[in-house]
């Protein structure tokens, strides 16, 4: 009599073939949110040993290293757990600061990281060949043409103009993000950028109007060139030279109200720091009223009334999960 369920050869190895490619998926995932934290708030580092480290019977040892500091442990206890590397407290929380930890990555380390996050990097992606360069040669001269190519890629290169802002304007919505687009730009967002709730009042009307609001600046052009190719909203310049000579200028990039909450939910399953304050804005989104009704009936007031309570508890929870200190939060 023949088993109800019997399982072939052919069948296992379909079975673990299909089990691979989804393992691999979900990994490449991982690379494409790392990629979007490291060139958010990442530094990719290429030097020698400090002087007072030498030993005089040996030259000096080159050092390469991915540096992240964070106030979320959490996010830096997944990078360690993927690619290796350590983390450790940086700065005990002190007053109304957050205690701040660091994630590096050295050696071995760092050349397996870049090499799995390469294909997904846009800001940081000569940096890392760069790093990969330095790491993987014994040569000097060589060593040194990565350190003097890395300081012009860190204080010269890619940085924002205001000739960027029209340039933009002119790639806006040309490519169909991918899943990996999703999870890099959560990798993004978690490192770089602000989700808020925007609330205001019109000139010409007596209520309040809200308005869901992703904000990223940043000074490096590349990152809003891809973001804006894929997921549409504004971009502006940002002087900081003419007031802070010391500052480097600024571009900001802005999704808001219906473009934000058509690409929101395909964000939302990759974050990992801010995905509280994402459904906050989520939840947000489902209070908006339709146009047209009968908006001058006692029934309508009743509901707005209603509504305009829910969104003001919102926005308050978003306020809290925004603050950067400890206090009240």
């Amino acid at each position: 009599m023949e088993h109800p369920i019997s399982i072939t050869f052919r069948d296992l190895r379909a079975y673990s073939c299909y089990y691979y490619s989804m393992n691999k998926i979900h990994k490449q995932t991982d690379y494409a949110y790392c990629a979007g934290y490291i060139d958010g708030d990442g530094c990719f580092y290429i030097g020698y040993e400090s002087p007072s480290k030498l030993n005089k019977r040996r030259a000096r040892k080159p050092i390469t290293s991915i540096v992240i500091s964070s106030v979320n442990k959490d996010v830096l206890e997944s990078f360690k757990y993927i690619f290796g590397g350590s983390v450790h407290l940086s700065k005990a929380e002190n007053n109304n600061n957050k205690a701040l930890y660091q994630y590096s990555s050295k050696k071995q380390d760092s050349i397996n990281l870049i090499d799995k996050i390469l294909p997904y990097l846009v800001e940081k992606q000569e940096e890392s060949l760069v790093t990969k360069k330095f790491a993987t040669t014994d040569n000097n001269q060589t060593r040194q043409e990565c350190i003097n190519k890395m300081k012009l890629l860190k204080t010269v290169s890619n940085l924002a103009t205001q000739d960027h802002v029209q340039e933009f304007k002119r790639h806006k919505l040309t490519i169909i993000p991918t899943e990996y687009d999703f999870a890099y730009l959560a990798g993004f967002i978690d490192a770089e950028c602000c989700f808020q709730i925007s609330r205001y009042k019109h000139k010409d009307g007596p209520n309040l109007s809200y308005k869901i609001l992703l904000q990223c600046n940043n000074t490096k052009y590349p990152v809003f060139k891809w973001l804006i190719e894929r997921f549409g909203g504004s971009i502006s310049f940002i002087n900081r030279i003419k007031t802070q000579k010391a500052k480097k200028n600024q571009l900001c990039w802005r999704i808001s109200c219906k473009a934000l909450s058509k690409i929101i939910n395909h964000i939302y399953p990759f974050l990992k720091h801010k995905k509280p304050v994402c459904e906050e804005l989520m939840k947000f989104y489902t209070t908006t009223l339709p146009n047209g009704g009968a908006r001058h009936t006692e029934k309508f007031r009743t509901h707005y009334a209603n509504v305009l309570k829910v969104r003001e508890e919102i926005v308050v929870n978003v306020h809290k999960l925004n603050l950067k200190g400890t206090k009240n939060s």
